[in-house]
C-alpha cells in the first residue's frame, strides 16, 4: 500500500454550527478523492481532575463519545453517520436509530471506551494549540482557507498527474 501524499485532519466540536458546516463540505472532498487519508478530531479539554470538558456542555461530550463508539463500531456505517449528523442535522441519537445500529451495543464502548478515547482527541488537540471548529491542519499544518471541495480539491490535483476524475 502506498503512503499518501497528504493527510487531512479536520478539527471539530460535534454541535458546532460552523464545525458542521465545514464537516459537510470535507466530506464532499474526500468523496471526490476515495484515496485521501483523513481524520476527524473533536476539540474540547481534559480538566485536572481528568473530567472531560466541551464548549457546549456535557450534551457535546456524551454526543462526541458516541460519534467515537459508530466509528470503531461500524466503520462501514461511520461516513453515513457523519453525514445524517452534518448535512441533515439529525441528532446523532437519531442518526443511530435511522441506520439501526445497536444502541445496547454502542452504550457499552461509550461505557468502557469513551471516556479515554475522547480524552485522547481533546489532549492532541489542546498540544497542537487547537481550539476553534473547525480547524483544518494538511500534513500537520493549519490551513488557513475556505473549507470546500473546490478549494482542497485544487490543492489535491496539484499534487497528482493522474487524479481523479474531479480534477478534469
Amino acid at each position: 500500500q502506498k503512503k499518501p501524499e497528504q493527510v487531512y485532519d479536520l478539527y471539530i466540536m460535534s454541535q458546532c454550527p460552523y464545525g458542521l458546516e465545514a464537516l459537510v463540505s470535507f466530506r464532499g472532498f474526500v468523496e471526490a478523492f476515495p484515496e485521501l487519508e483523513w481524520n476527524l478530531w473533536f476539540i474540547g479539554t481534559v480538566e485536572s481532575d481528568s473530567s472531560l470538558t466541551s464548549l457546549h456542555g456535557e450534551g457535546e461530550v456524551r454526543d462526541e463519545m458516541l460519534w467515537l463508539a459508530v466509528k470503531e463500531l461500524y466503520p462501514d456505517k461511520w461516513v453515513k453517520f457523519i453525514e445524517l449528523c452534518s448535512e441533515e442535522l439529525l441528532n446523532s441519537s437519531v442518526a443511530v436509530a435511522d441506520l439501526g445500529l445497536d444502541k445496547d451495543k454502542i452504550e457499552k464502548w461509550i461505557n468502557a471506551k469513551g471516556r479515554s478515547e475522547l480524552a485522547y482527541h481533546y489532549t492532541r488537540s489542546k498540544r497542537l494549540n487547537i481550539n476553534a471548529s473547525p480547524t483544518l491542519l494538511i500534513n500537520n499544518s493549519p490551513y488557513k482557507g475556505q473549507i470546500s471541495k473546490l478549494r482542497l480539491g485544487k490543492i489535491e490535483c496539484a499534487q497528482k498527474s493522474d487524479g481523479p476524475a474531479f480534477c478534469d
